[in-house]
């Protein structure tokens, strides 16, 4: 039988390795303030392996200014770890995750316009070429549908076959 390993970090001593490894990859990361972050994340829901593995990645950029991000999602760590790591919320749909919002997805493909910002999914309100019908229940539009003059996808819109 496996057992899986707690998570988060369980001790004072486990804090203050890890602390002390990462000082000595970076010297300009003080262990006091290491200490602290490690302490406000305590409860973090990966691996106390999973969390030196992506301290350990991270601390090695060297444009990283502070370790602040070491507990950011991103590629620094473990495959294993990334389904437990909190998600950033989307700001407009808070219960999703901000990289992979479906509702803004939606919202995306709802609005793909073009540069005029007429919708290119959703007909305009009134047809194009008969503006005294409504775009898709246009009855002159449908007729040239029935007739082979018009394509299905183009009733409320332009027709680029031929005049109406």
């Amino acid at each position: 039988m496996t057992t899986t390993p707690p998570t988060g970090i369980q001790t004072r001593e486990q804090a203050a390795c890890l602390a002390n490894l990462l000082n000595q990859i970076r010297p300009d990361w003080p262990t006091s303030s290491l200490m602290t972050l490690l302490a406000e994340h305590r409860t973090h829901p990966a691996t106390f392996g999973e969390i030196c593995q992506a301290a350990i990645t991270k601390a090695q950029e060297a444009d990283l200014r502070t370790p602040a991000a070491i507990f950011n999602p991103g590629p620094h760590w473990p495959e294993r770890a990334k389904a437990t790591l909190p998600r950033t919320p989307c700001p407009q749909h808070r219960e999703e995750d901000e990289h992979t919002c479906r509702c803004c997805a939606a919202d995306r493909l709802a609005a793909n316009t073009t540069n005029t910002g007429q919708s290119e999914l959703a007909p305009p309100a009134t047809c194009q070429d008969h503006p005294e019908h409504e775009a898709g229940t246009c009855p002159t539009c449908w007729a040239e549908v029935q007739t082979g003059t018009r394509r299905r996808n183009h009733i409320g819109r332009h027709n680029p076959q031929g005049h109406s």
